[in-house]
């Protein structure tokens, strides 16, 4: 009964996981809009999916590997999910002093475009 508790409980801290995280995509595909000039943008964005599902997969492997191995480890891969996650959350930081000169930057290269364009 133990272990069968102890994965409904692993699954569902996992959906619940994967159901927080979805809340990031938009701020992440507004931030590489902002922040990309358009003939970059395309890259910018496949690349934040592969890393993301590499990511996933690396993860899923590890955390899977060391339950199976021995299931009295649980509690270690619930500590080295939620320790990967805390990592995670701090990597928005760096956005929050960047993106308003990447941003400025990069509206004065499409306005300067635009002004081209309207001259031709």
């Amino acid at each position: 009964l133990q272990v069968i508790l102890s994965w409904v409980i692993f699954l569902i801290l996992g959906y619940l996981g994967f159901f927080f995280t979805s809340f990031v995509m938009g701020n992440q595909f507004a931030i590489y809009s902002e922040v990309s000039l358009p003939e970059v943008r395309s890259t910018a964005n496949a690349l934040n999916g592969l890393i993301a599902n590499i990511g996933g997969i690396i993860g899923n492997l590890t955390i899977s590997s060391l339950i199976e191995s021995d299931i009295s480890l649980l509690p270690y891969a619930f500590l080295l999910v939620l320790i990967i996650w805390l990592c995670g959350t701090f990597f928005w930081i760096i956005p929050y002093y960047y993106y308003p000169r990447e941003s400025k930057e990069c509206r004065d290269i499409l306005l300067k475009r635009r002004k081209e364009m309207d001259i031709i």
